[in-house]
């Protein structure tokens, strides 16, 4: 009989040797073979060894957990073999009980322990064989069948009761997983179950992973005095040693142990043991137990343990998972409640389509503005609710760009008559933004604003500023003529000049109001400032700006400075030379008091800059960002008079000839600086 025929076959074990029975050989002989076996143990152990690296899964172990129980199991064979009395219990089926433990902790199964076997008694055979006498006659070979069969029924012994023990755990934390609502609960079954099934385990303990460290959630057992919220750092203590290692540990119980932290009973517990519970290679925590009796858990336990640890791993991961899957259910419910009433009360209109255009979610505001009730939205087109509007190839335009390139477009206007209301003309403001799911759009969402009453009203309302301003202007230039001619009356006396002066001066004021009006009012309508352009000497117009200014404020202090090359250009001189007094006009208004005002010219290749300078407080960097804005006024200087259009004209009037109109202000000046091209 070869090895290789013994263990391809891996069937359980039925003696083949003639003369094998159930009756006990015969003793005389047996104890004459245990002295030959005996005398060669180390010989027959190294070639069971031999065996095993040649037909055995358990090759696949280093030397140590390879031998393991061998020479034990060997020796207590031998004396089974040698052994008068068969009836009773013997030692060897503990030692091939406490091996097959071993062996199936390790992964092999009772078919694998049953082949170590068969390699063994064919070992033992072979030894009995070179005594030169006939088995049958001895009785060798039944002395040997007799010990393997008590080894194989341990064997098969201890593969059933772990088996069944194993199973009956699993059984319970499988029906903890179902049952259990919370992971809380989860976790307590888990240590009742196996607090249940192990046999010296007085004490259980479950931390889970949270970041870099453990912190307890669960335990059975001496639970008096336990420190509730303990939390054990990697490589502190038992638990933190197994988590840094990922491999079961076990030893001497401590008191010192952060674990048992708190414990009353602690100092009297003997051993602990603790495995590691990994998911898909991910650390979830640490399973530990210990014993007030035991100082080294059996083999039996351990197993059972690392057996719960694998599948309380799986079950602990799939409650989180449950968990956070409900979170996240209850938070989405939360925020498409919250989204839904900021739709239903938005006072803008908002509305979502698809990827096909179709309408997912309407408002009843948008709805309104179509004049279209919201539930006639859902599922159609934009061309299947609107048909025949003008603006509906654009407005759907617009969506498949947005759907194309995730990008947002805003503040787009449509004009035209209402689809559900044809007696109605509106203005809508409308936006579009991606609807993304993840990084995939998936729809768009629109935003609109009717502004038909806003537009009505900004056009009356510059309707109503060029009537008044175009019709002020004739009589203002008659007053300002009639001051004129007053004041070059030599004859006119003093009080009477002083009278004309102020009239001239109020007059010269109101047509600097009328003419900002005017202009504002052209700006506003998308009408151009008209230019009539001319070659013209900046720093000559500038001079006569400042002069003019100087005049009507006598008590301030002016100065003109040029530089770089000439300052010739072609530009409109009288646009040019508002834009410049207005700035003076700023500047003299919000400078402090006292302080002279700056203007300075230079000349550059291809452009020439005017700077106007003041000084005073800077501008607080909240205005900045609108202080060319129409009717802003800054809140330097004291009350200030006119319409705060003075800054909004003069960069209109900059960028109608190419220009630009920057500011800069710190705590030494405020300068406004015009930049424009020589043309």
């Amino acid at each position: 009989m070869g090895l290789v025929s013994i263990s391809s076959r891996r069937e359980p074990y039925v003696s083949r040797v003639e003369g094998t029975g159930t009756q006990p050989p015969d003793s005389a002989g047996a104890r004459s073979l245990t002295e030959l076996l005996h005398g060669v143990r180390a010989e027959v152990l190294a070639r069971w060894k031999e065996a095993l690296r040649d037909c055995s899964p358990a090759r696949r172990f280093p030397e140590p957990e390879l031998v393991d129980h061998l020479p034990a199991v060997l020796s207590q064979v031998l004396d089974r073999v040698a052994s008068a009395g068969f009836g009773g219990a013997h030692p060897a089926a503990d030692e091939a009980k406490t091996h097959a433990h071993v062996r199936l902790a390790a992964g092999l199964g009772l078919n694998d322990i049953l082949t170590e076997l068969f390699l063994l008694r064919h070992v033992l055979l072979d030894f009995a064989h070179r005594r030169g006498e006939p088995l049958v006659r001895t009785g060798d070979a039944q002395a040997i069948g007799w010990a393997i069969d008590a080894a194989i029924r341990s064997s098969v012994d201890a593969s059933f009761v772990e088996e069944h023990r194993t199973l009956r755990a699993l059984d319970r934390l499988a029906a903890a997983s179902l049952e259990s609502r919370t992971l809380d609960d989860l976790l307590k079954a888990l240590l009742v179950a196996v607090a249940e099934t192990a046999e010296e385990v007085d004490a259980l303990r479950l931390l889970l992973a949270d970041g870099d460290a453990l912190r307890l959630r669960a335990a059975v057992g001496l639970e008096r005095g336990l420190t509730a919220d303990l939390q054990i750092r990697s490589g502190e203590g038992l638990a933190g040693q197994v988590a840094q290692a990922r491999r079961p540990l076990g030893g001497r119980a401590s008191a010192h142990d952060p674990l048992l932290r708190g414990s009353r009973e602690a100092a009297r517990l003997r051993g602990a043991y603790a495995v590691p519970l990994v998911s898909e290679g991910r650390l979830i925590g640490v399973l530990a137990m210990a014993s007030l009796t035991a100082e080294d858990f059996s083999e039996r336990d351990r197993t059972l343990l690392r057996a719960i640890a694998d599948r309380a791993a799986a079950a602990i991961v799939q409650q989180q998972l449950r968990e956070d899957a409900a979170r996240l259910a209850a938070r989405s419910a939360e925020a498409l409640a919250v989204l839904g009433g900021t739709y239903a009360a938005a006072p803008v209109g908002l509305a979502v389509l698809d990827r096909e255009l179709r309408f997912a979610r309407v408002n009843e505001v948008a709805a309104a503005i179509g004049g279209i009730p919201p539930e006639q939205h859902l599922g159609k087109r934009l061309s299947e609710l609107f048909p025949g509007v003008a603006e509906i190839e654009r407005i759907e335009a617009l969506c498949r760009q947005v759907m194309q390139t995730g990008t947002a477009i805003a503040d787009v206007e449509l004009a035209g008559l209402v689809p559900g209301r044809p007696d109605r003309r509106a203005v809508i403001l409308e936006s579009f933004y991606p609807v993304r799911a993840g990084q995939e759009v998936v729809g768009v969402g629109l935003v609109l604003r009717d502004v038909t009453e806003e537009r009505a009203a900004k056009d009356y309302q510059q309707h109503v500023l060029g009537i008044v301003s175009h019709d002020l202007r004739t009589p203002l230039c008659a007053i300002s003529l009639s001051a004129t001619t007053l004041l070059r009356d030599p004859g006119l006396p003093e009080r009477a000049v002083r009278t004309a002066g102020r009239i001239k001066s109020s007059a010269d004021r109101m047509e600097q109001i009328v003419r900002d009006l005017l202009d504002f009012t052209r700006v506003r309508a998308g009408q151009p400032i008209p230019l009539e352009v001319r070659p013209v000497d900046l720093l000559a117009l500038c001079r006569q700006a400042v002069e003019e200014a100087g005049e009507a404020h006598p008590g301030r202090a002016l100065s003109l400075r040029g530089s770089g090359s000439d300052a010739r250009g072609e530009w409109d001189p009288g646009r040019i030379s508002q834009a410049v007094s207005n700035l003076l006009a700023n500047a003299l208004t919000h400078g402090a008091p006292g302080t002279p005002v700056d203007v300075r010219v230079e000349g550059r290749p291809g452009s020439v800059i005017v700077e106007v300078a003041n000084q005073g407080p800077p501008i607080d960097p909240g205005i900045l960002p609108h202080l060319f804005e129409p009717f802003r006024r800054g809140e330097t200087g004291p009350a200030q008079r006119g319409l705060g259009l003075g800054l909004f004209i003069a960069r209109e009037l900059v960028h109608r000839h190419g220009g630009s109109l920057e500011v800069r202000s710190d705590e030494r000046e405020t300068a406004f600086r015009i930049t424009l091209p020589r043309r």
